[in-house]
């Protein structure tokens, strides 16, 4: 699964990764962030949690902000009581809240410098968390999927996505070590084919990103309050994979 991420770099260094065309992300909206974090269940207008995700334009891609997690199309622009920050690669057809978002490839990439996961550690009462990085590609996309729906009481529009996951490489098994899963991290030669390409393309890239393209550092308990958003959350500590 994918719980927490970050997303520290410019709109520029955003821009320049992805080659966006066309953006609602100005420079004055995007700001980095060390702790990105789903919006609660009923979460109010100010508690909402945005965070950007880049969809396909013409031959290029656009960037816009959208809220973490997927608000599904029945749910009346209201984030549900149960979690919807990630979606099982598994059952992306079949699961009530993403089969829409699915079934009409409305498939998006999220930025990301790093995602967190927690490791148990047997003996030991709190979990150890991690800082997962590619190690030759400072911002990667993970994949996810959007949607937008209509809040009733305004008819504003509410854009809003979920993190993909799959099952473990064998790094995020030593550190997922309980339900062994991970974001789907989708290769930048490969960015085109999961926004635009058919269902049946899509699923193909449904998998563990190689381990070997991957770091992992140790970092503090921090990170584990949502509200701390400094450089503090990224902080290596011995014990790095």
């Amino acid at each position: 699964m994918c719980g927490r991420y970050n997303i520290v770099t410019s709109a520029q260094g955003l821009y320049d990764a992805f080659k966006i065309i066309s953006s609602e992300l100005n420079f004055g909206f995007f700001v980095s962030s060390y702790n990105v974090h789903p919006s609660p269940p009923a979460a109010t207008a100010d508690q909402l949690v945005t965070a950007p995700i880049i969809r396909a334009h013409n031959s290029g891609y656009e960037a816009l902000p959208a809220v973490w997690p997927l608000i599904p199309a029945w749910a009346k622009g209201a984030v549900t009581k149960y979690s919807t920050a990630n979606a099982k690669a598994e059952t992306l057809d079949s699961a009530r809240s993403y089969q829409h978002a699915w079934k009409h490839a409305q498939r998006c990439l999220i930025p990301a410098t790093g995602f967190y996961e927690w490791q148990v550690i047997a003996g030991q009462k709190q979990k150890q968390p991690y800082n997962i990085k590619l190690a030759r590609q400072p911002v990667f996309a993970m994949a996810g999927l959007w949607e937008s729906t209509i809040k009733p009481e305004n008819e504003s529009k509410i854009d809003s996505f979920t993190i993909i996951t799959t099952q473990a490489n064998p790094l995020m098994a030593k550190i997922h070590n309980t339900k062994e899963r991970m974001p789907v991290i989708i290769a930048p030669d490969n960015y085109l084919l999961w926004l635009n390409g058919t269902i049946t393309e899509a699923e193909r890239l449904l998998k563990p990103y190689p381990e070997t393209e991957m770091t992992a550092d140790m970092v503090t308990t921090y990170v584990n309050n949502p509200n701390n958003n400094d450089e503090k959350c990224i902080e290596k500590i011995p014990g790095s994979m």
